[in-house]
């Protein structure tokens, strides 16, 4: 071949390879890239059957069954509601033929600095002394409300007496007390004779400015000392009903002999007349 063929065949291949350049074409790929090999793609998982137990708990709710309120719970008598055994009852004890302690009147006053109540209880028995009788106060508003309850000890009773015992209502309003109801508890029957009891003589009322009083002297027909006498007033009207009292303690009654009192009362208005009582706490010796 020529020299001049040479050259024309030069420059046609030339030619092309550099047209092949310019188009930013290539013969052909990489090895490397052409053989290598494509990632496998995982399988998509297959669904994981639940448990019956979770496919029942996720099935509609079940309808709710009615539930039955509870019971009411029962109500329990106020702490302070009277528990004294009516008037008329005896203790099992009581002797065949004695009868119970009686009332012969009780009733409340109320004035300008508080309310008063009185209460006088008689033994009927003629052959037994009464030891360690009770009473229970329950006072009443206008609508039936009890207000207050108090309860108290009558010591001693002898055949045939009649004892009377008196203080004050101590509730907020006095102006709210409206009715007054007496529960008496006989106590013990000690067999004894008729005895005297201590007296009172020279009982007046007298209308203080700030409290009015009651005053009185206490008589003694024992040969012993009484000590820590509790003395209460009782006041009436005139027609017999009991319109406050109060109550106070003598510390020493000499035997024989005689001493002043004077006790604090508080009355509905003035009375027509006033009794004292000594409740002597034990036989006289």
């Amino acid at each position: 071949m020529s020299t001049c063929v040479r050259f024309c065949l030069s420059l046609v291949v030339a030619f092309w390879l550099t047209l092949l350049a310019a188009c930013g074409g290539s013969a052909a790929e990489p090895i490397s890239e052409a053989a290598a090999p494509q990632q496998a793609t995982a399988a998509p998982a297959e669904p994981t059957a639940l448990p019956e137990e979770a496919l029942a708990d996720t099935s509609a709710p079940a309808a709710e069954q009615p539930t039955e309120p509870p019971a009411a719970a029962a109500t329990e008598a106020p702490a302070d509601a009277p528990t004294a055994l009516p008037t008329e009852a005896l203790p099992a004890d009581a002797p065949a033929g004695a009868l119970p302690l009686e009332v012969v009147g009780y009733g409340f006053g109320v004035g300008e600095l508080g309310a008063g109540w009185g209460l006088v209880v008689t033994n009927p028995n003629a052959a037994y002394a009464l030891e360690d009788s009770r009473y229970t106060l329950t006072v009443f508003d206008a609508a039936g409300n009890a207000i207050h309850t108090e309860e108290g000890v009558l010591p001693l009773l002898l055949p045939g007496q009649a004892l009377g015992v008196g203080g004050a209502l101590l509730v907020g309003d006095e102006e709210a007390v409206a009715a007054l109801e007496v529960v008496l508890q006989t106590g013990a029957f000690v067999a004894t004779a008729t005895g005297p009891t201590v007296t009172a003589e020279e009982v007046t009322f007298v209308d203080g400015t700030f409290s009015d009083e009651v005053t009185g002297t206490l008589v003694n027909p024992y040969a012993v000392e009484l000590t820590d006498l509790r003395v209460s007033a009782v006041a009436f009207d005139d027609a017999g009903n009991i319109i406050g009292g109060g109550t106070t303690i003598l510390a020493a009654l000499p035997d024989g002999s005689r001493a002043a009192v004077a006790v604090p009362v508080t009355v509905g208005s003035p009375p027509a007349h006033m009794d004292l009582f000594a409740a002597v706490a034990e036989l006289p010796q």
